[in-house]
C-alpha cells in the first residue's frame, strides 16, 4: 500500500483533487449554456422578458437555466480549491474574493431555480418575476461578482512569478469577458450580447477551467508527494512546474 510522504493534510489534498474534477465539467457546462442560448435566440435574450422565452423557447430556456444552476453549484464547490491556490500569497484578499464568489454563485443558484421551474403563466408580463427579477439581474450574479473573484485572483498571481504568465492573461481575459457580457445584457445590443456571452461559454470559460484542472490536479499530486509548498502560510518557494503549465 502506498504511503503519504506528503505532511499536507489529506483534506487540502481533496480539495484539489474535488476541483480539478468540478472545472472539467464546468468547462463543458459553458458549451451548453452557450448552445442553449442559441438555441433560444441571443436577440430574444437580449429584448425579451421571462414571459416570451418561457413560453415560446420552453425547453431550450430550462436547459440554459438548469446548466447556470449547476455551473453555480460546482462554483460551490471548486471555490475553496480556487482560495487554497492563492491564500499563501494573499490570505484576506482570497477570504474576500471567495466571499464574493459564494455570493455570486449562491444568487445564480437562486434566481436561475425559480425561473427554471417557472411556468408561462407564472411568467405573464405583470408577474414578479418580470417586475422584480429581470434576465440581465441574474445574470449579475455569475458575472460580475464571480469576474470580480477571477479580477481578485489574476491581480494576486500577477505578482508571484511562479504562476505562467498565459494562465494570468487567460484569467484578465475570463473576467473582462464576464462583465463584458454583463454591460451587453444591460445595453440589450444584440451584437454586443453575442460577442460578449460567445466569448464566455465557448472561449475564455472553457479554457480557463480546463487550465485550472490541470493546476488542481498537479498541486494536489505534489502536495500528495510532499513535492510542493502547503497551500497555507508561509513556506519556501515552490519547484518549478508546480503550477500546472501546460
Amino acid at each position: 500500500m502506498k504511503q503519504r510522504v506528503s505532511d499536507a493534510p489529506a483534506s487540502e489534498v481533496s480539495v484539489l483533487g474535488l476541483g480539478a474534477f468540478v472545472s472539467v465539467i464546468q468547462s463543458a457546462l459553458f458549451l451548453v449554456i452557450g448552445v442553449a442560448a442559441l438555441a433560444v435566440g441571443v436577440d430574444r435574450l437580449a429584448d425579451d422578458d421571462f414571459a416570451a422565452l418561457v413560453a415560446e423557447s420552453p425547453a431550450a430556456f430550462r436547459v440554459m437555466c438548469g446548466a447556470l444552476v449547476l455551473i453555480a453549484v460546482l462554483g460551490m464547490a471548486i471555490t475553496p480549491a480556487e482560495r487554497a491556490l492563492i491564500e499563501p500569497s494573499n490570505a484576506g484578499f482570497a477570504r474576500f474574493g471567495a466571499a464574493l464568489a459564494y455570493l455570486g454563485h449562491g444568487g445564480t443558484i437562486a434566481f436561475f431555480s425559480w425561473a427554471m421551474f417557472s411556468s408561462p403563466r407564472d411568467a405573464n408580463p405583470g408577474a414578479i418575476l418580470n417586475t422584480l427579477a429581470p434576465l440581465e439581474w441574474g445574470m449579475m450574479f455569475e458575472l460580475v461578482f464571480v469576474g470580480a473573484w477571477v479580477w481578485i485572483m489574476a491581480g494576486v498571481m500577477r505578482g508571484e512569478p511562479t504562476w505562467p504568465t498565459g494562465f494570468v492573461l487567460l484569467s484578465i481575459a475570463k473576467a473582462t469577458s464576464f462583465w463584458m457580457a454583463f454591460l451587453a445584457f444591460l445595453t440589450g445590443a444584440t451584437w454586443f450580447l453575442l460577442l460578449g456571452a460567445g466569448t464566455v461559454t465557448f472561449v475564455t470559460g472553457p479554457a480557463w477551467h480546463l487550465w485550472i484542472a490541470q493546476i488542481f490536479k498537479r498541486r494536489a499530486g505534489d502536495a500528495d508527494a510532499g513535492g510542493a509548498r502547503p497551500l497555507r502560510g508561509a513556506a519556501e518557494p515552490p519547484e518549478a512546474g508546480w503550477d500546472g503549465t501546460p
